[in-house]
């Protein structure tokens, strides 16, 4: 991942790729293979908008589908990041595994698993390689 400084000193961007994308999909797919549960997942919620592209790419790599609503703890929560933890808790509090791509220190959730630990919450924005073309000239320009 490349951080890209920019002239706020109290920000900071890093830049995720699709390859730091496919390290994670890899160890996220390792995590579950790993793991042992008493009922199989019957499908993926992906929380929208971030944890879409998480979640299509493990609904083909598990063959599981993707779901719009009723989710149950038999279904696996996806996000791209557990920033402050208020998205993910309800699903948590359900009894919900949850995996994401980064988890925020200091996030009041605690996902059933992250791949990255993220850098303190309004200190660093991770830019997505998914994410607008807008939202990533936001790094680069000079305020």
């Amino acid at each position: 991942m490349q951080q890209v400084d920019r002239h706020l000193p109290a920000k900071s961007f890093l830049i995720y790729s699709w390859k730091d994308f496919e390290t994670d999909v890899r160890q996220i797919l390792h995590f579950l293979a790993g793991r042992e549960r008493a009922t199989p997942y019957t499908g993926i919620y992906a929380i929208p908008r971030g944890g879409l592209v998480l979640g299509v790419r493990l609904s083909h790599e598990l063959d599981l589908p993707l779901i719009w609503g009723g989710v149950t703890k038999d279904v696996l929560v996806v996000d791209e990041i557990c920033d402050h933890g208020g998205t993910l808790q309800p699903y948590i509090d359900r009894g919900c595994d949850s995996i994401v791509i980064h988890r925020r220190e200091g996030s009041t959730a605690k996902p059933t698993f992250w791949a990255q630990d993220a850098p303190m919450y309004n200190h660093t924005y991770i830019i997505y390689p998914w994410e607008s073309n807008k939202e990533r000239r936001g790094c680069y320009e000079k305020d």
